[in-house]
């Protein structure tokens, strides 16, 4: 591979929310750094599958994962992945998604205590859409409030909205992607479920509506191999930390990606991982 050359290999598939992120990164890097981005778009099981690729990537200081931090933070600690917590190292978090619920407009709910409301009269499981684990928990201890189950359907990106668009699937998670379908009127947003959701007349409810005191809170990890040759490493995380710095990426991330401008390094990034660890094992005990 050219020195000139950064791969990152995203959980995304293409036209997902990182994707976009990567694609407009690849513009600036070329245009301002004269370095070339391949993007190797490896989607599935939340990340678990990207992470497990990117575990077996080579250690040559050039070849860095994105994800959210789930695929690193979360999986590992509770499930068999075959990668460990321990052989990334995170370089830096980039923005923070704000989580919503959704529903096809075609849909009469005004908010999720609506939906969950109509399930259960249809004594029936609410469907829903995640891209993976975490979603289902946030899910299930809502649901669980209103005495009711959760059918679930794991899928991401484009086919995630397809999912609620086609009513497939009552709600579905929106993670910035669907702003498009929200300014046609295609879809409603049912509940907030991120930190400083908006609140007062007419706003979606959050997890704390529905007695769960604990947000969904997540963001784009970008992280290297534990081990990478070192020279290389921080060279290639100067020049990716200095396109991200570029005026145009937070634009990007907050008009049409909807997540919440920020670029997290060292100890505030540790301090977030610690605080979303906290996070799982309350919703972990909330969900049942």
């Amino acid at each position: 591979m050219p020195e000139n050359t950064i791969t990152i290999r995203t959980m995304a598939p293409k036209g997902a929310t990182q994707d976009q992120l990567l694609v407009h990164l690849q513009g600036i890097l070329s245009a301002r750094f004269a370095t070339d981005l391949a993007i190797v778009n490896s989607p599935g099981r939340d990340g678990i599958d990207a992470a497990a690729l990117a575990a077996r990537d080579p250690l040559d200081g050039r070849h860095f994962l994105m994800t959210s931090a789930y695929s690193i933070n979360y999986y590992p600690a509770y499930s068999e992945v075959g990668y460990r917590r321990e052989d990334f190292e995170p370089v830096a978090a980039i923005g923070a998604y704000k989580f919503v619920h959704v529903t096809a407009s075609a849909n009469p709910w005004r908010d999720l205590g609506e939906a969950l409301a109509a399930v259960r009269g249809e004594k029936r499981a609410l469907r829903f859409a995640g891209v993976g684990e975490v979603d289902l928990l946030m899910m299930k201890a809502m649901a669980r409030q209103a005495g009711v189950a959760v059918e679930f359907k794991q899928t991401g990106g484009p086919a995630l909205l397809a999912s609620v668009l086609a009513r497939e699937v009552d709600v579905g998670v929106g993670t910035g992607t669907h702003q498009a379908l929200l300014q046609e009127g295609k879809v409603r947003v049912l509940a907030q479920l991120h930190a400083g959701a908006e609140r007062g007349p007419g706003a979606a409810p959050t997890p704390k509506d529905f007695g769960v005191d604990v947000t969904q809170e997540n963001f784009a990890l970008l992280s290297s191999r534990r081990g990478s040759a070192p020279e290389a490493r921080a060279r290639s995380i100067e020049t990716l930390l200095a396109a991200l710095r570029d005026p145009s990426v937070d634009k990007l991330i907050e008009d049409r990606l909807l997540m919440a401008p920020a670029l997290l390094q060292g100890a505030a990034l540790e301090a977030a991982l610690a605080a979303q660890r906290e996070g799982f094992v309350k919703l972990r005990a909330l969900a049942g």
